[in-house]
């Protein structure tokens, strides 16, 4: 009897010691523990006693152990447990670089060594957090490598037959395509539709002639066309999308009422940041996600840029006829931020030419300011015809000079070589777009962030990770520098 009643005791020991040290890991949930020796110190044990109630904790999922340099032990992280402080912020990490695209839903995470060397974090702790994340569905396993995104079942069907859709709205047919392969949303287009493919999805396009009738009889056709199509599409239809230009904000309304019909997203690209004048015109309950553009953000990148590089005079060239005005805008919105963002504001110096701008394949032609006769074909001007453009960067003083966008990055461009002006040596450059034709254009720029946005959109139909908008459904881009090397310090 004494022999059991003292085996009693000592497994009511080791479960006693368990359970202050489950209460001490939930008080305070460091990502790892003293060594065993040290823990039998700590509560006055034996050390066989001590590693008897880590074993029950294993058993539990509550800690595992792990060699370095002696025995450790690290929590696992089990089931409905809080992350320790280093393993909630590489969840948050990782998590935000799903959701913003830096991780591309389906692709391969970085391995495990990268994120322990990369945060200084234990690889138990990365391996806790990837556990977290596969659990919340922001991740999953293949083998030994870890994806982004939830694991999908994938399912074998005739293309063309029981693929979800997506219904994208849009302008006439020739005005819809100048708008998705114009040099900035060609990147959001671009990326919507791999998106959409690489995951089974179908799009379907709706084409509406340009609204030159009244403006009911228009938008009525809208509404008829729209449930129609819809109603075709059955259980596939997925979501619809209007891809807008400044034509498209009128049946808005009509847009999301029929949306409103179908429990699926409604979204649209404000390709010209169209802003909370847009949003207040909304009469529809349906909630709208709308996609679009920083204007005020990126001019005050490519500013700022700029300014921290020693450069005060700053030319900008415009031209202002139709379909342009879009150039002097951003010249208003230049000034605005030079007058209220800096110190001493930088000066911005406009330059009014007469050449349209080179879209591709049209080749032809120089600038001149608004004073001067109207310019000439370059090939046949020669140097001469040029004067204008060495004229304005003289006299003017400037040192460098903000493009409206690449087509006007690589028209000047092409103006400063013959003229053997070199960039960035004696001017520099910097443009918008990043557009996808003109990448090897030595010109940097300021990238709107529209495959994000192309990115987001696809996953808001496709549904499988979390799209977040603001309180009034607002994604939009995130600018960024792309340096190609044409900003010199002064």
């Amino acid at each position: 009897m004494l022999k059991g009643q003292l085996m009693i005791k000592k497994i009511a020991l080791y479960h006693a010691i368990a359970d202050k040290v489950r209460a001490a890991i939930q008080k305070d949930p460091s990502s790892l523990l003293p060594s065993i020796g040290d823990m039998a110190a700590k509560y006055d044990v034996a050390y066989q006693t001590m590693r008897k109630a880590i074993e029950l904790l294993v058993k539990e999922g509550l800690i595992m152990c792990k060699t370095r340099r002696g025995l450790t032990l690290a929590k696992t992280g089990g089931d409905g447990e809080e992350l320790g402080q280093s393993a909630q912020e590489l969840y948050n990490v990782i998590e935000s670089k799903i959701l913003d695209g830096t991780f591309l839903v389906g692709h391969m995470l970085p391995k495990t060594n990268y994120f322990s060397l990369t945060y200084r974090i234990s690889s138990a702790t990365v391996a806790q957090t990837l556990q977290a994340l596969q659990r919340e569905n922001r991740i999953h396993k293949k083998g030994k490598s870890w994806y982004a995104g939830p694991l999908r079942e994938t399912k074998k069907t005739i293309i063309g037959y029981g693929q979800p859709k997506v219904l994208v709205v849009a302008d006439a047919y020739e005005k819809f395509w100048r708008l998705v392969t114009s040099v900035s949303a060609a990147n959001f287009s671009g990326m919507l539709h791999h998106e959409l493919e690489n995951f089974g999805y179908q799009t379907e396009f709706l084409f509406l002639d340009q609204p030159t009738r009244k403006a009911a009889s228009f938008e009525q056709q809208l509404s008829e066309r729209m449930a129609t199509a819809i109603d075709q599409m059955e259980n596939r239809y997925s979501g619809c999308l209007l891809m807008c230009h400044s034509i498209m904000r009128e049946p808005l309304n009509v847009f999301l009422t029929v949306a409103e019909k179908y429990d699926q997203p409604a979204a649209m690209l404000d390709h010209v940041d169209g802003g909370r004048p847009l949003l207040k015109s909304i009469k529809s309950k349906k909630r709208l996600v709308r996609f679009f553009f920083n204007e005020y953000q990126a001019n005050l990148l490519a500013l700022k840029t700029l300014y921290e590089a020693g450069h005060r005079k700053i030319g900008y060239p415009y031209y202002d006829k139709n379909p342009y005005q879009w150039v002097a805008n951003r010249l208003e919105v230049l000034n605005k931020i030079a007058a209220t963002q800096f110190d001493s504001p930088p000066q911005i110096i406009p330059f009014r030419q007469n050449e349209e701008p080179w879209y591709p394949r049209r080749w032809t032609g120089i600038a001149a300011p608004a004073s001067s006769k109207p310019s000439m074909n370059a090939i046949r001007a020669g140097r001469a015809g040029l004067a204008p453009v060495r004229q304005f960067i003289k006299e003017c003083g400037i040192t460098a000079i903000i493009l409206p966008n690449d087509v006007f990055a690589h028209q000047w461009y092409f103006w400063l070589f013959h003229l053997d002006i070199d960039v960035p040596k004696d001017i520099s450059l910097i443009s918008f777009d990043n557009a996808p034709e003109l990448r090897m254009l030595p010109v940097s720029t300021i990238d709107f962030g529209f495959s994000r946005l192309g990115y987001l959109a696809a996953h808001l139909f496709i549904v499988d990770i979390p799209v977040r908008a603001d309180a009034d459904g607002n994604i939009g881009g995130i600018s960024k520098l792309i340096n190609r090397g044409s900003i010199a310090s002064i």
